[in-house]
């Protein structure tokens, strides 16, 4: 599909494809294949071509990532992943396919920022996840960790969390994404505790999405995540969380795009 936003913004910048693509170190009717809809870049050269024109690179993946889901809500989430660069996020989905969406997102996203990212999920998610993805950039990053989430003991899942830390610069930005299957909620409080106080102990660039399925949660369990956590994600938007302890419990705040629109 023609890249028409692609060639309006670098018209708007005066550019001929010849002066983007020499910029970018790739051969121009490569670049003008990009423009056509013809080829897509690879994650570098999506890096370098943005660099050039002054935009999100993931943008480039738009008609890859929203091929079966063209909706705003989606590329709005998508520009969050971009933006934000610490703090923690609870993701109840309900639509396996629009979870593996955001999933690719965040690893994305979380490769443009030159962060390391943690990906913690079960064998079959973890497979589709490498399979969407080396779609995308075609080939291994090594900024990514994947992890197996199987059901653990308190002890084993703190040994993970040592394990990580040994793994991982600390001056270096963090993302993780951790998928929990516990089924008893009160081991699963546990876990989400242990994995909050990692989140505060590593450093202060760390951005984690914490995701259950929305179908196993409880009523007063979900409240209780609503108190945790400062952002509720859902399949569709990410809000700030009316229940997180602040100085005034009683202020409903609006969804983070109209919260910058304010």
């Amino acid at each position: 599909m023609k890249r028409d936003w692609l060639i309006q913004l670098r018209k708007s910048k005066q550019l001929t494809q010849k002066k983007v693509a020499d910029r970018a170190i790739i051969d121009r009717a490569y670049y003008a294949q990009i423009e056509t809809g013809v080829r897509n870049p690879s994650f570098s050269v999506a890096i370098n071509i943005a660099k050039v024109l002054e935009f999100d690179p993931v943008f480039f993946f738009q008609d890859i990532l929203h091929h079966r889901m063209p909706h705003p809500p989606a590329q709005e989430i998508a520009r969050h992943f971009s933006m934000t660069e610490s703090g923690n996020i609870l993701y109840l989905y309900h639509d396996l396919d629009r979870y593996l969406h955001h999933a690719v997102t965040f690893l994305i996203t979380g490769m443009a920022k030159g962060s390391h990212t943690v990906l913690i999920d079960n064998h079959e998610n973890l497979s589709r996840l490498k399979q969407k993805l080396d779609a995308i950039i075609h080939g291994e990053d090594h900024t990514i960790v994947y992890l197996h989430n199987e059901k653990t003991t308190l002890q084993e899942w703190g040994r993970q969390l040592d394990e990580l830390r040994a793994r991982l610069d600390p001056d270096k930005p963090l993302r993780v994404w951790l998928h929990e299957e516990q089924e008893d909620e009160h081991d699963l409080v546990q876990h989400l505790q242990n994995t909050l106080e990692f989140d505060q102990a590593y450093s202060q660039k760390m951005f984690s999405v914490t995701v259950l399925n929305a179908s196993t949660v409880s009523a007063a369990f979900h409240i209780e995540l609503m108190r945790k956590y400062p952002y509720l994600m859902t399949d569709l938007e990410i809000v700030y969380s009316p229940l997180y302890h602040s100085t005034d419990n009683s202020i409903i705040f609006p969804s983070l795009s109209q919260q910058e629109k304010l």
